[in-house]
């Protein structure tokens, strides 16, 4: 026999309500928004003018694939990496990539679920739907859409509808000047391309959203344990900005009775989502150490204290460019927060406060998700996303407080109404003419937002039109597609060439914004391009590559070089192809391999000395010479090995190149060193006429093996790191088990909050 739920008594009702948190200073009593209005309505309104101006202004960005200069080129090679990886039964969690930055396993140290989601989608779709077009589709719907899941998230965060649909028509509003936050400026073609953070930051919004139900109601475990396992794997830091607000969050949304229980509920979250994302966080911490590079070449910059707190109180964080219009409702929004003190108001106001001083305090130490990774890169300016989601809180705040001004205010026109919400409790509510109140407020808030809508169109316009513009020159520079096509029809192997940003690469150019190693980063081909991303520890040997020496083609396998046709080349270049505007010339290398002799065996402690180091040694006659220095790095140094110098060069009988796969056949006479020109990495296995034979670091940042001699066969493969097929099962399974028996994950929060 099923038991029969018990009536609430008068007692347990007035339990419930006292349980719930007073507002000292309660804003006017609103008319009930449970069911559609015409407040609803023109509120609907002002949240889509946002979402209709992007629709529209941003169809460029679908509708015109072109080559960016920007993160969108590392990401789009990653989306073609997993779908091709897929597609030839590789393994697409963690392969090589040849095209970055003389090869690196790019999906190792770079969160990928974007990625590999769209790789598969195409795959499922039997390619009937191009995969650049699911590449620009996913980003035009992301970005279009960001108003909605803002509303989503705020009205589970039990922001009232009003708040919530001014915060969402003001998400795609912000203007900053540093483009890393939610400012479209870090995800437009025009801007930086930062696509993985544009999925991470409608992820985010939604693990605030399920973490907020979890320690309210005890309930929605598995969805915030999936959506924080997705930011997880999606983007590293704004997980960790997530986990830091969940402790916020923590803080300000429990009493005394739910403190513990709820600190229960969010340790649960949090070690699912790292059992879920286990099988990238395990492998990335331990490597990342390394061989990720911490961008050793930009240095951190004298930090001035004050700048955040003054960019905030002149706009320029939010507002740049433009009226402060946000900028003042958030002040607003401050104020009203003060008088309303309930729950959700204090969430916003502390949690913008505490932010502002980790972005304004910006300490390397605050990163103790560096610590974790191993990995320490400047990660603090990404404090300003998570800044900005805090301040567009305040921001609905303020523009509620607006419209109830306008639409609540009693008026000759419009008549009271005695509402009662509890016994004893008589509160005087404004009910509204039907339609002129509510529209004479989303007016006013139309207006105030005028200025940053008109800057959005503006940025926008320019947007596609250099989007346009690009594509046009593009179009009519055939020559350049003609080169390339030359290039990739070639069996050779090699890599090609066609300028850097620090020499006259950057005068190349292929319509106002685009230069000739854009297009060449867009296509398949492993090239000496400026660094996508700088990640590889061969990064500075591709920007300090010297065109006019001979050595360093060698020494990079460059095979190909694209010049001007007016351009005067080096006389070792051979002119392989001439169009009216381009000369495609080769070069005569050693192909992927080459005998070399290790003269030195040298520690370096940091990838600064090792950076440093090759340096020197690239500006020596090492490379000429080949003779290479044997790298321990952050090792103890080993003893002394020197090698000799093939005599006559060697030979390379044979080579094969694949994705992630080195073959080759060569001879030398006596022992010496082979070195693969790729960069080093402990994943790379490699064995010598079947038998696997270790290998080493040697100048710059490459894999080297010492054979002994005659003729033989070498065959390096990458290989997925260790334990992580094991890590992604496990965690399967442990996001299995939680979903089977996700009724019982409450079981001690609840226990707790009973005995408190």
């Amino acid at each position: 026999m099923s038991k029969r739920p018990r009536a609430r008594t008068a007692a347990s009702t007035q339990a419930a309500v006292a349980s719930k948190e007073p507002a000292p200073h309660a804003a006017p009593v609103d008319v009930d928004l449970s069911t559609w209005s015409w407040d609803h309505a023109f509120l609907t309104l002002l949240m889509l003018v946002p979402v209709l101006l992007n629709a529209v202004m941003l169809l460029p960005e679908l509708t015109i694939p072109v080559p960016a200069s920007n993160d969108l080129a590392v990401h789009w090679q990653m989306v073609r990496g997993a779908s091709d990886a897929m597609a030839q039964g590789r393994n697409p969690l963690d392969f090589w990539m040849p095209q970055l930055e003389l090869g690196y396993p790019q999906f190792l140290y770079y969160q990928n679920l974007p990625h590999l989601l769209l790789a598969a989608v195409h795959r499922l779709l039997l390619g009937a739907v191009d995969l650049r077009t699911l590449f620009n589709g996913s980003r035009y719907l992301l970005m279009v859409a960001l108003p909605l899941t803002v509303y989503w998230s705020m009205r589970r965060l039990d922001f009232s509808v009003r708040s919530a649909a001014i915060s969402a028509a003001a998400a795609s509003l912000v203007s900053s000047k540093e483009g890393f936050g939610l400012e479209y400026e870090g995800h437009v073609w025009l801007g930086h391309g930062l696509f993985a953070q544009l999925w991470a930051e409608h992820l985010s919004f939604v693990v605030l959203a399920c973490l907020y139900r979890v320690m309210r109601t005890g309930r929605g475990y598995i969805a915030a344990v999936l959506a924080f396992t997705a930011l997880a794997l999606t983007h590293f830091i704004w997980a960790y900005m997530m986990a830091m607000t969940g402790v916020i969050m923590w803080m300000l949304i429990s009493d005394r009775r739910t403190l513990l229980a709820n600190a229960v509920r969010l340790g649960t979250v949090g070690l699912l989502a790292i059992a879920g994302s286990s099988y990238m966080l395990v492998p990335f911490a331990q490597s990342s150490g390394k061989y990720l590079a911490s961008l050793p070449g930009i240095k951190y910059s004298t930090f001035d204290p004050l700048t955040p707190i003054m960019s905030t109180i002149s706009g320029t964080l939010m507002d740049a460019g433009r009226w402060p219009v946000l900028t003042v409702l958030a002040a607003l929004g401050m104020v009203a927060a003060l008088w309303r003190r309930n729950r959700t108001t204090r969430f916003a106001l502390v949690g913008t406060c505490i932010w502002i001083v980790l972005y304004q305090v910006r300490p390397n130490d605050v990163t103790i998700l560096g610590r974790i990774l191993r990995y320490d890169g400047n990660l603090i300016f990404r404090f300003v996303g998570v800044l900005e989601m805090f301040a567009l809180m305040l921001i609905g705040l303020g523009g509620e407080w607006l419209w109830q001004a306008i639409a609540d205010a009693r008026r000759p026109f419009m008549r009271s109404a005695v509402t009662r919400s509890e016994p004893g409790d008589e509160r005087v509510a404004t009910a509204r003419l039907p339609l002129f109140a509510p529209l004479l407020a989303c007016v006013a808030l139309m207006v105030v937002l005028a200025p940053a809508l008109k800057n959005r169109f503006d940025y926008f316009g320019l947007d596609g039109r250099s989007i346009v513009r690009t594509a046009r020159a593009l179009e009519a520079d055939k020559d350049l597609r003609t080169v390339l096509d030359t290039i990739e029809a070639q069996s050779g192997g090699g890599r090609a060439y066609i300028g850097l940003a620090n020499n006259w690469g950057k005068q190349l150019r292929v319509g106002p914004l685009l230069r000739g190693y854009d297009v060449l980063k867009f296509s398949r081909l492993p090239a000496v391009v400026p660094p996508y991303q700088g990640l590889s520890l061969n990064a500075n040997s591709v920007v300090a590559f010297r065109d006019g020496d001979p050595s360093q083609y060698d020494l990079l396998d460059v095979r190909y070089a694209i010049a001007p046709a007016t351009a005067t080349s080096p006389p070792f270049l051979r002119p392989l192809f001439r169009t009216n505007s381009y000369v495609l010339y080769t070069a005569q290398t050693t192909g992927i391999a080459m005998f070399g002799g290790v003269v030195e065996r040298r520690a370096v402690a940091s990838q600064v000395d090792l950076i440093d180091a090759y340096d020197a040694w690239a500006k020596s006659n090492g490379p000429a010479t080949r003779r290479f220095i044997r790298w321990d790095f952050k090792e103890p140094p080993g003893p002394p090995a020197p090698t000799s110098v093939c005599p006559d060069g060697g030979r390379t009988l044979a080579e094969r190149v694949e994705a992630g796969v080195i073959n080759v056949e060569v001879e030398c006479p006596i022992a010496s060193t082979l070195v693969l020109k790729t960069t080093y990495h402990p994943n790379w296995r490699v064995t010598v006429d079947g038998r696997s034979t270790p290998a080493y670091m040697v100048s710059p940042v490459y894999i080297a093996l010492d054979l002994p001699a005659g003729r033989h066969t070498v065959v390096a493969r990458y290989l997925m790191a260790p334990g992580k097929w094991q890590l992604l099962v496990a965690g399967l399974i442990v996001l299995v088990l939680a979903i089977v028996f996700r009724r019982y994950l409450d079981w001690l929060p609840t226990r707790l909050t009973t005995l408190a």
